[in-house]
Parts: C-alpha cells; sequence; structure tokens
C-alpha cells in the first residue's frame, strides 16, 4: 500500500510504466475527485487516470462529496456510480464578492451572510487573514 499526494503518486506510476511494472498495481482509491476540474491539481489526476486506464485492467475508486458531474466523469473512467445522501455534516458554500460573503442556497440563489471588516487582507496567503 502506498499513500501520497496525487504528485508523488502520479511520479510513482511513472516510474512504473518506465520499468514496465504498472501491472504492480491493482486499485487506486482518489480522494477530492471534484478536483480533477480544478486547475494544476486536477489535470495531475486527470492524467494519472488516464495513464492508469490505458492498462486495461485494475480498479479505481474515486470519492467526493461534491461531484456535480457524476454521469459524464464515471463514462470517462469506465465506472460504476454509487451515491449517498447521507451527510455526518451539512454542506454549505459561500461566494466573496469584494467584502461581502454570499451563502448559495439550495436553489442556487445568493442569500446575504456578512459584510467583512474593512481590515481583512483578501489578498493574504497567511493563515492569518488579518496580517
Amino acid at each position: 500500500m502506498y499513500i501520497a499526494t496525487i504528485e508523488k503518486a502520479n511520479n510513482l506510476l511513472n516510474s512504473l510504466i518506465e520499468t514496465g511494472e504498472l501491472d504492480r498495481i491493482g486499485l487506486i482509491v482518489v480522494d477530492e475527485l471534484h478536483m480533477i476540474g480544478d486547475g494544476c491539481r486536477g489535470t495531475i489526476i486527470e492524467q494519472l487516470l488516464c495513464k492508469y486506464l490505458t492498462k486495461g485492467f485494475g480498479q479505481i475508486i474515486g470519492m467526493s462529496a461534491t461531484l456535480s458531474n457524476i454521469e459524464e466523469l464515471a463514462g470517462f473512467l469506465r465506472a460504476y456510480v454509487f451515491t449517498t445522501s447521507f451527510r455526518p455534516v451539512e454542506l454549505h458554500e459561500f461566494v466573496r464578492i469584494g467584502q461581502t460573503m454570499w451563502k448559495v442556497t439550495t436553489t442556487g440563489e445568493l442569500e446575504l451572510n456578512a459584510e467583512l471588516p474593512p481590515n481583512v487582507n483578501l489578498n493574504s496567503t497567511s493563515l492569518n487573514p488579518f496580517n
């Protein structure tokens, strides 16, 4: 068993392809599969899965709590879809526009949530937004 970041898993797969040992992997588990459409890391997930699919056998288990295009992705991965409506913690989605936070309702409407104080640095890379 090898537990790794997306990037390290991709490097491992590349090494196994180069040495002709890709058949040593029988199962890949990807958490946060919804990242497949997001920028650089999503591209790496897609590359990793495409390379693995070319071997013609093996299993992929993809997990996500927020995957919106599940049928399209299942077709791409030649996969079965298993879903549940059970959520131990309710999921809330928010959007920031300027200094205002909006909650996305279940109908897709935006509902005012909060006005951010002017001293909040929205461009900070620090974990403390007041820096």
